[in-house]
């Protein structure tokens, strides 16, 4: 990810950082968006209570998680462990103290629980469009559920998996760039 912001941001000042410890002080900055991160850190409430501390008075937390369900990117992940013949791993949940609904009304609760006000939240919709060896390097790497799923096969099972997403990513993919619609959820707070 910072590779890919020194990049798209030059200029920008990075930093290598990790919730529920951002080393920033208190009441730092105007708006903090924490895209897809809440949902795969081990104590969403800290991590979202982090975010508020290190916005300003009137600053805005934005967050967006994937839904509970199957949006069409898990459907397309769920279709390449079927056609491979992989085993899925089990999912890991959180602590039930600790966890937060996929849904729209959850992720709202996790904002104001934080201290946040002003919270509203929502599903967005729109056409993800990407680099196709992209997503399956993410999934090679580990990273969410179908990351824990990757890693877990053999060698043999990889090889497959990767074969299998490449015919079913096929028809996603429009001059070189994979194009599906997608889902997400969406919550905006603001801090007192």
């Amino acid at each position: 990810m910072l590779e890919i912001a020194a990049v798209t941001a030059p200029g920008a000042r990075l930093h290598r950082a990790g919730l529920p410890d951002l080393p920033f002080d208190d009441d730092r900055f105007d708006a903090v968006l924490a895209n897809f991160v809440v949902n795969h850190v081990p104590d969403p409430r800290a991590g979202v209570r982090e975010l508020a501390r290190v916005t300003r008075s009137g600053g805005r937390v934005v967050a967006t998680v994937w839904p509970s369900g199957r949006n069409a990117q898990s459907r397309l992940w769920a279709a390449v462990v079927e056609a491979s013949g992989a085993v899925p791993v089990p999912s890991v949940r959180l602590p039930q103290e600790r966890d937060f609904p996929r849904t729209v009304r959850g992720l709202s609760a996790l904002l104001s629980q934080a201290g946040l006000q002003e919270v509203c939240a929502g599903t967005i919709h729109w056409e993800h469009r990407g680099d196709p060896t992209s997503l399956w390097r993410g999934a090679e790497a580990g990273i969410g559920g179908i990351g824990t799923t990757v890693v877990a096969q053999t060698a043999e099972v990889r090889r497959r998996m990767r074969a299998e997403y490449e015919r079913l990513v096929a028809p996603l993919v429009d001059e070189g760039r994979l194009a599906f619609r997608t889902t997400a959820l969406l919550a905006v707070g603001t801090r007192p």
